[in-house]
């Protein structure tokens, strides 16, 4: 798979942007400001879940032709991701209600870009093949 320099700016750009975008959305539903090496490098990982391995894993649904499976399939592997990795130890409800929200909010922030980039570059943009 050839990528140019630009595509590959255009991710890594949009991986920290996805990783400030989780950044204020779990301090506007936790109140937690936390900014310390270990969370950052969470905040990262699960930026490049959403951006890279999600899109990948709902990619495979599409090859198989179920379509209508790849949002639900992404929102799952965010929901997963996000309260595994990135929730602090809250309870077990406020856990999951977290996780759902800022894993939705993840989920719109993605296409969101992606229909603005589609929008500005004139073409559908994705690593993986169409």
């Amino acid at each position: 798979m050839h990528m140019e320099l630009m595509e590959l700016l255009i991710y890594l750009g949009l991986m920290f942007l996805m990783g400030l975008w989780l950044h204020v959305a779990i301090f506007l539903l936790t109140g937690d400001n936390e900014t310390e090496l270990d969370y950052l490098i969470r905040l990262f990982v699960v930026a490049f879940v959403a951006i890279i391995i999600a899109p990948l894993l709902a990619w495979a649904f599409l090859l198989v032709g179920v379509t209508e499976i790849a949002p639900i399939a992404m929102f799952l592997i965010l929901l997963y991701t996000v309260k595994i990795i990135l929730i602090p130890a809250l309870t077990v409800v406020e856990e999951w209600e977290k996780s759902i929200w800022i894993s939705f909010l993840a989920l719109l922030f993605f296409y969101g870009f992606m229909t603005l980039i589609k929008l500005t570059l004139g073409k559908d943009f994705s690593l993986y093949p169409t």
